[in-house]
């Protein structure tokens, strides 16, 4: 008797075959577009004392310091604030909209700087420059899912590419002391009207929808075959089944159904299924002392999305990502003042070193490519500690660098590789343990809360040049690296009770069960690599 139940949906029926010059068009477009808008922002170091500062006449905007540490404070905290805006933006319209919306927003800036008249109007259009460039940033996550087999990597890859994005405003100084006659207004003017550009090629290379995954577009309950035996691939269905609905009630068991449905022999796929049906209880209990008798959630991604914000797994990710942004921004808004406060350096020294610190951060990009693949080979909760690791390396050298200009540059590797392993965590960790569904919400209130620790960098950039507090400063960052290394402890922690929770909710396992020790550890070295 064949079975009434409709096939899954295989990854084709979902994700039609796309050749691979489809493929890799949208990858540099949306390469081009984060290196020119993703992050610009945090590359200002390279115009607090360049053009920004200059006078007039010679093509600057004659502002003084304590105005450009103004804007950047304020830039950068809208910039973390704008990816909850326009994140909700990317889940309700989808990445077109969102990234046609993101370089419009971009490219009035732009515009708006270069008809500037004061400080005020430099400040609005720096602002929605600095505002649209999350909107880049989420719009081409999903493009990562075009490579199943390396969706870590290019997700990498893509976020990197923001890196190279802080550079544009080197550029611009660059220009501007090189072009004789050229001002800031004409070369943000030239700057939005490329943006202008990369709107319009937004809606003719991105989709309406999010590209899907292919497994969570195979995530389905196994089916029969005309023989009555399971699929050769209902292993694998199942386990992405019990992964996506987990805790939620199949209904496929309820006891009703017509007369003739009675005498219906079971099939070893039904048996497979019966067997896993403790696994898929509502509210499942256990004995063991591990579950001290509470209720399991074993699997976050069909929640909706009020109940993954009040998650302490969202918590851990979402302190370790506000406190990384706060020191990296910091680094950026403070490293001039530092610098001349700490008299290291002679002042044609401090500006080499500043425009070496914005290129150091873009040639981070390289270290995105590194970053992914070393979450697709060992997990991303093993490169987490790494990541923290990074930004206990960067404030412990810039608090000994002194006048060694060597050590001075090594801590500016260390803030780029910093940040090139800071977002891919975040991110990845976001995408694996809650999906896409309410992706752009969880990056947007992740984004928001940053933005308003940013707040704070103007006091504190305020106390350490008042009191030469500086290694105070690094000295704190240090101590609270060192506190969130717990986060990732954590977190190994409580999803290796899960995983033993899964294989003991399968009473009959054996070498055919999906939850044997060979299933269990595959389910390890997914999340946590070979740790």
């Amino acid at each position: 008797m064949t079975s009434s139940r409709s096939p899954p949906p295989t990854p084709s029926s979902v994700l039609p075959p796309i050749s691979k010059k489809f493929r890799v068009a949208r990858v540099c477009f949306a390469i081009v577009q984060n290196s020119l808008v993703g992050s610009v922002i945090s590359g200002w170091a390279s115009l607090d004392r360049g053009m920004l500062a200059a006078a007039e006449v010679n093509g600057g905007a004659e502002l003084t310091p304590v105005q450009t540490t103004q804007i950047f404070t304020v830039a950068a905290s809208l910039a973390m604030g704008a990816s909850l805006i326009l994140g909700v933006v990317l889940d309700v319209f989808g990445p077109r909209k969102c990234a046609m919306v993101s370089c419009l927003i971009v490219a009035s800036g732009a515009l708006i700087v270069a008809l500037s008249q004061g400080y005020l109007s430099i400040m609005m259009g720096l602002s929605m420059v600095a505002f649209g460039g999350p909107g880049a940033i989420c719009s081409i996550i999903h493009i990562s899912n075009l490579f199943p087999r390396h969706e870590n990597l290019m997700m990498s890859l893509l976020t990197g590419t923001t890196a190279i994005s802080v550079s544009v405003f080197a550029i611009f100084d660059t220009i501007w002391r090189s072009c004789q006659g050229i001002t800031f207004r004409s070369i943000f003017g030239h700057y939005g009207a490329v943006v202008l550009l990369l709107a319009a090629g937004s809606y003719f290379m991105y989709p309406d929808s999010p590209f899907e995954r292919i497994d969570d577009a195979s995530k389905t309950t196994p089916r029969s075959d005309k023989n009555g035996t399971c699929d050769s691939s209902s292993d694998s269905n199942l386990l992405h089944h019990i992964e996506m609905d987990a805790g939620v009630s199949t209904g496929s068991n309820d006891g009703g159904g017509s007369k003739g449905q009675s005498s219906q022999q079971p099939t070893a796929c039904d048996e497979t299924q019966k067997s896993s049906e403790p696994f898929l209880s509502t509210v499942p209990q256990l004995d063991d002392d591990d579950a001290k008798s509470r209720p399991v959630v074993l699997n976050l991604k069909s929640q909706p999305a009020y109940v993954q914000l009040s998650t302490w797994t969202y918590a851990r990710a979402l302190l370790v990502f506000v406190a990384s942004c706060f020191t990296t921004s910091f680094a950026t808004v403070s490293l001039s003042t530092e610098l001349n406060d700490k008299s290291a350096f002679d002042a044609a020294t401090n500006h080499e070193l500043t425009i070496d610190f914005t290129f150091v951060i873009s040639l981070g990009s390289v270290a995105s490519v590194f970053a992914g693949a070393s979450i697709d080979r060992y997990g991303v909760i093993a490169v987490s500690f790494v990541a923290i690791g990074l930004g206990q390396l960067y404030v412990l050298l810039m608090l000994l660098a002194g006048p060694h200009r060597v050590m001075m540059e090594a801590a500016f590797v260390a803030n780029s590789l910093f940040q090139q392993f800071m977002y891919p965590v975040f991110l990845t960790s976001l995408s694996q343990q809650f999906g896409f569904t309410n992706f752009g919400v969880l990056v947007g209130v992740g984004f928001t809360l940053g933005g308003v620790a940013q707040l704070l960098q103007a006091t504190l950039v305020r106390y350490a040049h008042t009191t030469h507090g500086w290694n105070t400063v690094h000295i704190a960052f240090f101590v609270v690296f060192t506190v969130l290394l717990a986060c990732p402890v954590i977190e190994l922690r409580e999803d290796r009770l899960k995983l033993r929770r899964r294989h003991r909710l399968a009473p009959n396992a054996n070498s055919q069960s999906l939850f044997d020790d060979e299933s269990i550890a595959e389910l390890e070295r997914t999340r946590y690599g070979s740790m």
